[in-house]
């Protein structure tokens, strides 16, 4: 698969897109979060609140130059919210981008890598081995298989897990669960781009119990969401993983390609 700008402008936008829609999701089902998101620099300010995972400005700076504007509003975005400065920076990024980020003297926190697939007709009716995938049997159904999958085993993170899949089975994410003899062992979610994304599968939340790593649940789970994207009409999957990790690893094998190592860096907090 060939990876121009164009295609990594794409599935960036998908993804800042369903960040959007589940970020006003969490504000709608939990107003006191003060979830929120906004448009600025060309991106999107995407702020689910103190103790969730996501507070960071996704797609700054594509397509367009960013400005000393654009950081003000966006330091008082999240000064508001007492959080620190957190940007996602793609390296298809306008040149000012960086400059704007050695100004502030901005720390490198980390790297995640983002993986595209394309996806057709061939990938529809993905096939079954001893790991069965189904639609999870309701929404506390998979909070506890992804919270077992991931470790998330105290108060805070658990919370911060329920809080996320809620909103996004708001928004019309796919939650599914792979079992094997009927016993849950892993979960995984796949959302579907509407508007400006329509036609990008967004590929997350993929984890397996520990009970059952090495047991081809994650090849499962990935097949059975391609499968779904087919049938969905989309023509491109995107999918982001520590560089370097197993999920990663398991993604290459099914096709993706790396589009782009992305970059995230924090200012000082407050």
């Amino acid at each position: 698969m060939l990876i121009d700008g164009a295609t990594t402008t794409r599935v960036e936008r998908a993804l800042a897109d369903g960040m959007v829609a589940t970020v006003a999701a969490m504000g709608s089902l939990t107003p006191a979060s003060g979830a929120t998101a906004e448009s600025v620099g060309g991106g999107q300010a995407v702020l689910f609140g103190p103790g969730m995972w996501v507070n960071r400005v996704v797609g700054l700076g594509l397509g367009r130059p960013v400005t000393d504007a654009d950081f003000d509003r966006i330091d008082e975005l999240f000064a508001a919210r007492r959080l620190p400065v957190e940007l996602d920076v793609n390296p298809m990024a306008d040149e000012s981008l960086l400059a704007a980020i050695s100004a502030r003297a901005m720390t490198p926190v980390w790297f995640r890598s983002l993986l595209v697939r394309q996806v057709s007709d061939d990938d529809r009716g993905a096939p079954q081995s001893g790991v069965m995938v189904r639609p999870a049997h309701d929404l506390a159904e998979w909070q506890t298989v992804s919270a077992t999958g991931f470790g998330y085993d105290d108060v805070a993170s658990r919370r911060a897990n329920d809080a996320f899949a809620a909103a996004s089975r708001h928004v019309g994410a796919h939650l599914i669960v792979a079992t094997i003899d009927g016993r849950p062992v892993g979960a995984a979610a796949l959302s579907v781009g509407r508007g400006p994304g329509a036609g990008v599968a967004t590929l997350y939340g993929t984890c397996s119990v520990p009970s059952a790593r090495r047991l081809g649940v994650q090849t499962a789970l990935i097949g059975a969401r391609l499968a779904a994207a087919a049938e969905s009409g989309c023509n491109l999957a995107v999918s982001t993983t520590t560089p370097g990790s197993a999920s990663e690893r398991n993604l290459l094998r099914h096709g993706f390609v790396l589009a782009a190592t992305k970059l995230g860096v924090r200012g000082a907090a407050d």
